[in-house]
């Protein structure tokens, strides 16, 4: 039986990988809420009604625009991380620390 294949490509490396797209992806999506308006058309018999609406109108788009800009900040907290371990070889948080960091962080 032959051994399984290697991998050339390292799991730190996919990691990182990952968590610049989801940076981008979050930028994305911050961009896309803040940009965002809808136009409101009302008419009631003979008179015609029409508002926009922002995102900050709504109070739910509120904390769906904290909630990604607290996966910002934990995502770049994340990609530094990721990038110091691989520029150095070492990890900046030693023993179960960074298990808990990721694991609360994920929450």
């Amino acid at each position: 039986m032959a051994p399984p294949p290697t991998s050339t490509i390292s799991p730190i490396i996919i990691t990182l990988f990952l968590k610049i797209l989801m940076l981008v992806l979050l930028l994305a999506s911050l961009v896309v809420l803040a940009t965002d308006t809808a136009t409101l058309s009302l008419s009631f018999y003979t008179t015609f009604v029409e508002s926009k609406i922002h995102f900050d109108d709504v109070y739910t788009y509120r904390y769906v625009l904290a909630s990604i800009i607290m996966g910002l900040v934990y995502s770049v907290l994340q990609t530094s991380l990721s990038l110091y371990h691989i520029a150095t070889g070492k990890r900046l948080i030693i023993g179960d620390g960074a298990f808990l960091v990721d694991f609360y962080g994920d929450k």
